[in-house]
């Protein structure tokens, strides 16, 4: 997991093969995976976003507010986030 991967979009139909190239997949079924932002447990129908912030691999929700996190994190990726 400590590998940082260059990808900009991943279709539905793709997203099982990125967790498991990623060795998230297992703790994802688990319910093991929180929101980097509001620390909700992720699941396949709450994930919004799997981004790499201070060089380590985080999830995000489809949460508003988390949403709105990933966007000021965007245009200032230099900003401390949780």
């Amino acid at each position: 997991m400590d590998d940082i991967k260059n990808v900009e979009a991943v279709h539905d139909d793709d997203l099982p093969t990125l967790l498991k190239s990623l060795e998230l997949e297992d703790d994802l079924q688990a319910g093991k995976l929180n929101c980097h932002f509001c620390k909700t447990t992720i699941t396949m129908d709450n994930l919004y976003a799997i981004l790499p912030i201070n060089n380590k691999i985080v999830l995000v929700c489809d949460g508003k507010e988390c949403v709105n996190a990933i966007m000021e994190y965007g245009t200032n990726p230099n900003k401390s986030t949780t």
